[in-house]
């Protein structure tokens, strides 16, 4: 296979790749000889039943008898949604200078557990900026 087949199958197959990320992107070499290694004997090579559960769990979490493949779940967008007002509220944390500025947010965040990203982010600038006063 082609580099550019190669990197056609990765980002058809490998959601981290569609991001840049994962080991598609760390280690694209070893990604590549598996892939070309796994197609060959998929396609070539004696199959015996362990060979064939062999390939089913290649890069898969095993959950009883199914196969789940973390890599490549289809994203729905309104985790898309989610993850970009989670950038963006904390983009706002991180760039507040002042407390009239960091108060824009706090709807947002007290919707949020305090276990969240954002909120711990919040009280931690909101600790930082009522300090400078």
């Amino acid at each position: 296979m082609t580099t550019k087949e190669l990197t056609q199958h990765g980002m058809k197959f490998s959601a981290s790749m569609k991001k840049g990320y994962g080991l598609w992107k760390d280690d694209f070499d070893s990604m590549a000889k598996k892939t070309v290694v796994k197609m060959l004997l998929s396609k070539y090579a004696p199959m015996t039943t362990q060979m064939q559960t062999a390939a089913l769990a290649d890069q898969a979490v095993i959950e009883g008898e199914k196969y789940k493949y973390l890599d490549n779940e289809a994203i729905r967008p309104e985790e898309v949604a989610e993850e970009k007002e989670q950038a963006r509220i904390l983009n706002h944390i991180a760039t507040s200078t002042n407390l009239d500025d960091l108060e824009l947010c706090r709807n947002a965040v007290e919707a949020l557990s305090i276990e969240d990203e954002a909120y711990k982010a919040f009280s931690a600038r909101f600790d930082t900026l009522a300090n400078i006063k």
